[in-house]
């Protein structure tokens, strides 16, 4: 009976027992990330250029100017451009270039930057957000007109974020700025690796430890009952929980109100990435000890990845759109490799599962 039951789960993509994740390609690069569509993912390596896969490692396309390296990459949200960050070999100053999926230089952004700490699009693709090192945030349209700039600063910026309906703008420096479109200031908040929660109506600061504000500067509420800095943080996608990481190999589950839920012990050396799947229901950490984790949300883990070499360091992990993939990049500047893995279908979300069962037919 277990046998028949066995062959009829199979049918259905199925399984009865735990299955280990599936390697599907290595590329080579020390930063990776899929295409809104999990299509594709975009590699790249620091300081040489970015590629376009499909998911089979197929290239497709090389974003390539003379005498600049990509430093970093992301797609527009729809899908249909790339922006990347890049230097100037022989100037060693930074630009931004915006392309098309083919590889057409569609705008420069350019400015005698230091470097270029953060780039990203907004929410609805129309403009591009760029944070500077050399005290600098910059707000552009797709043709490389300047909109505004944002000052004050007179030291490193670390980063600068939309909120989620992109009217106002987050920027990581010396302070934590809250600001709108047209650069004017509206709120300063204490801490650093600001992030929006999901609704935009909310902010949550890092520090000696996490803090939840609201829009106005009022501090809502301090995650006690942990004694380390909290080094960074990230927001489930539903927005009731957040997971932390301090300088160690552990992370932390919280839930909004400030009450831990779980801890994610089983790394060797420093967690390095965490992230959420897409819904919500487990968390992947990368670490210093070359491997990456999967974990269900009591702290259980559920795959280990250990594809990469002693020398690699998992620097950044994460799922793909339907939580069906994961892709994980290390820091090595001899080798750098991105694995892209298949979960086993057990670990699936539901959507996804219930997508991948055959339809029956008509009568």
């Amino acid at each position: 009976m277990k046998l028949i039951l066995t062959l009829i789960l199979c049918c259905f993509g199925l399984s009865l027992f735990a299955q280990e994740p599936r390697l599907i390609k290595i590329f080579d690069g020390s930063q990776a990330v899929f295409s809104p569509d999990g299509a594709n993912v975009l590699i790249f390596n620091y300081g040489e250029t970015a590629k376009l896969y499909d998911l089979r490692g197929n290239a497709l396309t090389d974003f390539r100017v003379h005498d600049y390296g990509v430093q970093s990459a992301a797609f527009s949200p729809d899908g249909t451009k790339v922006l990347t960050a890049s230097s100037n070999k022989c100037s060693h100053n930074w630009d931004l270039f915006l392309w098309d999926l083919n590889g057409r230089a569609l705008a420069t952004f350019q400015g005698a930057y230091s470097e270029v700490a953060s780039a990203v699009f907004s929410p609805d693709g129309t403009k591009v957000l760029m944070a500077s090192k050399s005290n600098t945030v910059c707000l552009w349209d797709l043709s490389g007109r300047a909109l505004a700039t944002f000052g004050g600063y007179t030291k490193m910026i670390y980063s600068a974020v939309f909120s989620p309906d992109g009217t106002k703008i987050l920027t990581d420096g010396d302070t934590i700025r809250l600001w709108d479109l047209d650069g004017h200031e509206l709120q300063t908040f204490i801490g650093w690796d600001a992030v929006f929660t999901p609704d935009g109506t909310k902010i949550l600061t890092n520090g000696d430890t996490g803090r939840l504000w609201n829009l106005t500067g009022q501090e809502l509420l301090t995650f006690h009952g942990y004694n380390e800095t909290f080094v960074s943080a990230v927001i489930s996608p539903d927005g009731t929980k957040v997971l932390t990481r301090s300088p160690g190999n552990t992370a932390h589950l919280w839930d909004i109100n400030g009450h831990r839920l779980a801890t994610f012990k089983g790394h060797s050396s420093l967690v390095l990435d965490m992230v959420f799947s897409p819904d919500g229901t487990k968390v992947l950490t990368g670490s210093s000890d070359n491997t990456a984790r999967l974990w269900d949300l009591g702290g259980q883990t559920l795959a280990t990845f250990k594809g990469h070499s002693d020398t690699h360091q998992v620097n950044s992990a994460v799922f793909s759109p339907d939580g069906t993939k994961v892709l994980m990049a290390s820091i090595d500047r001899n080798a750098p490799k991105a694995l892209l893995w298949e979960l086993p279908k057990n670990l699936w979300p539901k959507a996804a599962a219930n997508n991948r069962l055959p339809k029956k037919g008509k009568k």
